[in-house]
């Protein structure tokens, strides 16, 4: 997702109900957001002294939600499921670009 938002300035909605937010800076809201073009170059992160790791010119929105086949919550009200369909009401045709990584159990 950070290429995406660096290489093609997409905005970007993280969506992840499984890992751990401490363990995923992006889900935690912690990785660079929104620099603008130019700000996650290796030069801009070395002056700001920030780890290489994850950085985003457009700005992302971390959402603790899995994808499911309805909307429901699991795991006595832990996890939240929603629909795609349910993201992507109201878009426009061709104007979402989808990107899955699937963690096996869906």
């Amino acid at each position: 997702s950070e290429i995406f938002s660096s290489q093609f300035k997409m905005l970007t909605k993280l969506f992840d109900c499984v890992v751990p937010p401490g363990r995923s800076p992006p889900m935690a809201g912690r990785a660079p957001n929104a620099t603008g073009v130019g700000g996650c170059s290796a030069k801009a992160i070395e002056e700001r002294g920030l780890p290489i790791q994850q950085c985003y010119e457009t700005a992302y929105w971390p959402v603790r939600t899995c994808l499911g086949a309805k909307n429901e919550m699991r795991k006595g009200g832990e996890q939240r499921f929603e629909t795609l369909e349910t993201h992507l009401r109201g878009r426009g045709p061709l104007s979402t670009h989808v990107k899955m990584n699937l963690q096996g159990s869906e």
